[in-house]
């Protein structure tokens, strides 16, 4: 189907089309008046200001040819007729490409903090919607449903509840579709992050008097053993509150 609105000058308007991304799409605009002029948008904006659709659109004689397609070119198409009298018509149809599910950004290193709520995504574009996604850690089926603490989050992601050691190790995820996949992400190394561990405290009170030295010893080391953690130190001011009995004293 297609939206059309104004005038009586098209003959043929374009329709709504499913194609898959490689693939040609033509949406045909036809006018009875043979001077008439068509222009192209896209959900409002002239293709000639889409530069990603340079190289892939052209019109011949008002209808609209897009190859190949692309998986960024879904959305409504409208041509707008304008003869030499000033009379206009506009008409709609809309554009569905469809392609295999693919990974679009997979991070080389992942940190999960341990002993805390962690999640490890898998970033991908599918068209139509995922039907299934695969999960690999060290060249092995990770299963979710059979490891303890695990869970499918949102959009195929993993859900750590409490993350531990075993969490560690390189994961790959692989979506999929009705169409297929494009195949599995690169490895994603997870590393689980302990936090900085105190190896020296200072005490709680120490008593000097004014003028005399004092070192208040500190030390902490990396929870991974990276590298030696930054220590900051900040002063708190106590002040001393004085209160009255019933009688003011």
């Amino acid at each position: 189907m297609s939206v059309v609105s104004g005038g009586t000058l098209l003959t043929i308007p374009p329709i709504n089309q499913t194609t898959l991304a490689g693939e040609t799409a033509e949406f045909a605009c036809v006018s009875k008046d043979k001077d008439a002029v068509a222009t192209w948008y896209k959900d409002g904006v002239p293709l000639v200001n889409i530069p990603d659709m340079h190289n892939r659109y052209n019109i011949r004689n008002g209808s609209l040819v897009i190859s190949p397609t692309d998986e960024s070119d879904p959305g409504e198409y409208s041509c707008v007729v304008k003869n030499e009298q000033g009379d206009t018509q506009t008409a709609s149809a809309y554009l569905n490409v469809q392609y295999k599910a693919k990974v679009v950004k997979a991070l080389s290193e992942v940190y999960l903090p341990y002993g805390r709520p962690g999640i490890l995504d898998c970033h991908f574009l599918s068209n139509p919607p995922l039907t299934n996604i695969r999960w690999e850690k060290d060249g092995f089926l990770f299963d979710p449903y059979n490891v303890p603490g695990v869970f499918y989050g949102k959009n195929g992601s993993l859900y750590f509840t409490k993350v531990n050691e075993s969490h560690s190790g390189r994961y790959t995820c692989t979506p999929g579709n009705d169409l297929g996949t494009e195949g599995p992400s690169p490895p994603i190394n997870v590393i689980v992050q302990r936090p900085p561990m105190f190896t020296i405290v200072p005490h709680n009170l120490y008593l000097r008097k004014p003028g005399e030295t004092l070192e208040m010893p500190c030390d902490a080391v990396d929870g991974n053993d990276n590298h030696k953690p930054t220590i900051v130190w900040f002063r708190v001011s106590f002040r001393s509150k004085r209160t009255a009995n019933g009688d003011g004293i």
